[in-house]
């Protein structure tokens, strides 16, 4: 009877149900790169990305008076029915009533205050680096399309800023947007809701060339590639789990194939855009840093997991932008678990790149 109830009190709803008598303001064609042939094994939660359409359409929306939840950033039709559109991490959790992810009693306590115009949320339930720039920034490119771009849009953000957010915002913001910082003790009612739905598939970095063509521009170095850094990402400071066990050893191995090791942790965003601007190989445990592949060329990237089964944000990414993609895999149960890596395959695996690199060599004319 207890679930019942909490059940009934918040739940989702679909953008479509909601303004199914309504057309679209734009529609965007979206590519999914798919699964290939030799592809590594997907985490289960990650399924549906197997059969997912080569090409699918997205679309922006007008809710009238609906709310922004600043708490868990969250867009709702009413007092709670949170719109599954604005939850980037809603597959992670399949099966699970929502209102064990989100405190229903927020939704119905919290007093409102009421914004004119048309606003539009800015951060999602998740906000670290990866669902920033996946996720959250390529939102606002709905806002330079033609029903949209004449019109003023208040961007609605829970301050204070990410550093990444700080970093990216002026360079992306279009010029019709302005940024809006709100108090999350509230719930904001505004008088039209711009709700887009999102470039990108759960679990899946891979987005749209037309999107990256107006993002890339704004935020690359610009001059010419160098083509010179051979990178791995420690995670021994970064938050969370997925640490190397005996990184040591993974060290010594990345070092002697001229690898430097980078706690990006230590580097300002616009050096490590640099750094993966002009990267030639990528050696690093699954987790947010692996993000500035966005910003390389043509790269190769190795993937360390802690299961069998990956996590495929990056290696959609990595498909999606023509990098070439390897996986290595421990034997773990929790995705987000401390891992040894087999160091013995990681050497070979980086070996055979430098002998089919000196191959390549061999055959370029004189």
């Amino acid at each position: 009877m207890r679930a019942r109830l909490l059940n009934a009190l918040l739940r989702e709803t679909r953008l479509g149900e909601l303004t199914r008598a309504t057309p679209p303001l734009a529609e965007l064609t979206v590519q999914h790169p798919g699964v290939a042939a030799d592809a590594p094994v997907l985490s289960s939660h990650a399924d549906f990305l197997r059969t997912a359409p080569s090409a699918s359409t997205r679309v922006v929306k007008l809710l009238p008076r609906a709310y922004f939840d600043g708490r868990f950033n969250v867009v709702l039709p009413r007092r709670g029915r949170i719109v599954r559109e604005t939850d980037n991490v809603w597959r992670e959790f399949p099966g699970r009533p929502f209102h064990t992810l989100y405190y229903w009693r927020y939704h119905y306590t919290l007093p409102s205050r009421t914004l004119d115009g048309l606003c539009m949320a800015l951060r999602s339930p998740a906000n670290n680096y990866y669902h920033t720039l996946i996720d959250n920034l390529p939102r606002l490119y709905w806002l330079t399309q033609p029903a949209l771009r004449d019109q003023h849009v208040r961007v609605l953000v829970p301050g204070p800023l990410r550093p990444w957010e700080a970093y990216f915002l002026p360079q992306v913001m279009p010029d019709n947007a302005e940024l809006c910082v709100v108090e999350p003790q509230y719930l904001w009612r505004a008088e039209q809701m711009v709700v887009g739905e999102y470039l990108s598939d759960p679990m899946s970095g891979a987005l749209p060339q037309h999107y990256l063509d107006y993002f890339l521009p704004r935020v690359l170095p610009a001059r010419p590639r160098q083509r010179r850094h051979r990178i791995y990402i420690s995670r021994r400071q970064a938050p969370g789990g997925r640490r190397i066990l005996n990184e040591e050893a993974v060290r010594a191995c990345v070092e002697a194939q001229d690898f430097t090791v980078y706690l990006l942790e230590t580097l300002a965003i616009s050096e490590q855009i640099a750094l993966f601007y002009d990267a030639e190989i990528v050696v690093a445990p699954h987790g947010a840093g692996i993000t500035n592949i966005l910003f390389a060329a043509a790269i190769t990237l190795v993937e360390l997991h802690p299961t069998r089964a990956i996590m495929p944000h990056y290696y959609f990414m990595a498909r999606a932008m023509g990098h070439a993609y390897h996986a290595l895999c421990a034997d773990e149960t929790d995705r987000h678990s401390s891992f040894s890596v087999d160091v013995e395959a990681l050497t070979q695996l980086l070996q055979q790149f430098s002998n089919d690199e000196d191959d390549a060599r061999a055959y370029e004319p004189a």
